[in-house]
């Protein structure tokens, strides 16, 4: 049997103390599929978080492909960004 609120807790912890990882699958164990894209786009890993996102969490590909538009564009990579689909671009509203 599992403990969900023992992995609850454990996610809280690792999100204080700064330790991604053990929060992501915390979060993932739990099934709080939200949250886990949410801290993916926190960390700079928008790419994880749209792809995640994309196949377990709708609502919120939007918040996750702007901020993988919004790292690549740091990056200088706005070409690279332009390519990938976006779900505020109407024509490509379909594809999400």
């Amino acid at each position: 049997m599992v403990n969900t609120n023992a992995i609850k807790e454990v996610d809280w912890l690792a999100h204080g103390e700064g330790l991604s990882n053990i929060a992501f699958v915390a979060s993932w164990q739990t099934g709080d599929v939200q949250s886990a894209v949410d801290l993916l786009v926190d960390t700079e890993r928008a790419s994880k978080a749209g792809l995640l996102a994309r196949t377990y969490a709708p609502s919120r590909v939007v918040k996750a492909f702007s901020a993988w538009h919004g790292e690549l564009d740091k990056k200088g990579w706005a070409k690279v960004g332009a390519l990938i689909g976006d779900p505020l671009r109407g024509e490509e509203r379909e594809l999400f």
